[in-house]
């Protein structure tokens, strides 16, 4: 799920969430190059959809799916740091 498109569609996000067999995952806040972002950039992006995630729904994301697939070492770092997994590395 994507921060700001949870935000621009609740509905749809509630919908999704109702679904116990629908694995809610974090996306990012809007999608940006993650490998291009310092530390605290990656971690804001992670943060503030895990807080709206979980404001809205209850639920807290495990998953990560990262931005067009793009990842470096710090981006792994920072999702593991902040709990979450990907299958591209971690």
């Amino acid at each position: 799920m994507g921060g700001d498109w949870m935000r621009t569609h609740p509905d749809e996000t509630l919908l999704l969430a109702q679904n116990p067999k629908f694995e809610m995952g974090n996306h990012s806040w809007d999608h940006p190059d993650l490998p291009g972002l310092n530390e605290a950039q990656i971690s804001r992006e992670i943060i503030k959809t895990q807080d709206l995630l979980y404001k809205m729904t209850g639920r807290t994301a495990h998953l990560f799916r990262l931005p067009s697939g793009l990842y470096n070492d710090l981006v792994l770092s920072v999702l593991a740091w902040n709990g979450l997994y990907t299958s591209s590395g971690t």
